[in-house]
């Protein structure tokens, strides 16, 4: 039967049944992850702590159909990191993640384009790249420099950081383009320091899904109208 040490916060020990211990911690163990004692290779096995609170079950991905999107109006950044992955294309530009002041051309912005062609948008410039498809990628816009799956892109230069938007943009009051796509991660920095960090989940008592921010523990959910596709539970 397997037996269960864990870390104590409140004493900083390690404890077993009713005695206090204070091993060497196992490489690449933190404070609150659970160590399970294998029987079988004789060694005890880090469980780490989940990244969301137990109401919330983290997924693979959260996908729209078009009509489901989210924004974050109270977080301002610089620099925005999404995984992601295209579903569809278009007969119109459909923004995947964008960071914008409202009803103005300062933004930091990546779409698909009915060309079809990746777009991206900093400030008021614009720049183009490669054919879409329906691949997974990465993307990271900042105000200084922007790269797609770790290749830089461009150099662009832009002084007006703002609120995000996944799926689609906050050009034309919030409503502008939704996109048909698939959101892994998504990562806010303003000034060189992580903002927001927006995991994919459902609350595992309404089935809701959303978005859950790890750095303001904030849950966000469906902007649009519709329901959100879940992928599987991590």
């Amino acid at each position: 039967m397997a037996r269960i040490k864990y870390y104590d916060s409140d004493t900083q020990q390690w404890v077993y049944g009713d005695m206090a211990l204070q091993p060497p911690l196992p490489t690449g163990t933190a404070n609150g992850d659970m160590l399970v004692w294998d029987n079988t290779n004789q060694e005890w096995v880090v469980r780490h702590s989940p990244r969301l609170p137990n109401k919330y079950q983290e997924i693979e991905y959260i996908e729209n159909s078009g009509t489901q999107w989210l924004g974050f109006n109270n977080i301002s950044v610089d620099r925005i990191v999404a995984d992601f992955q295209y579903l569809a294309l278009s007969t119109k530009g459909e923004f995947i993640i964008n960071a914008g002041a409202l009803n103005t051309d300062a933004n930091l912005g990546f779409a698909g384009n009915s060309t079809p062609i990746w777009r991206w948008f900093i400030g008021t410039n614009a720049g183009s790249g490669s054919s879409v498809d329906l691949a997974r990628h990465t993307i990271d816009l900042s105000t200084t420099a922007q790269y797609f799956d770790g290749e830089i892109i461009s150099s662009y230069t832009s002084n007006a950081p703002s609120s995000i938007a996944l799926f689609n943009s906050f050009y034309n009051s919030g409503l502008d383009i939704p996109t048909q796509a698939r959101i892994y991660s998504a990562k806010g920095y303003k000034d060189g320091e992580i903002v927001t960090c927006l995991i994919p989940c459902y609350d595992k008592i309404t089935s809701v899904i959303g978005m859950y921010d790890t750095v303001n523990g904030v849950f966000y959910t469906n902007a649009g109208s519709g329901t959100f596709t879940k992928g599987a539970d991590v």
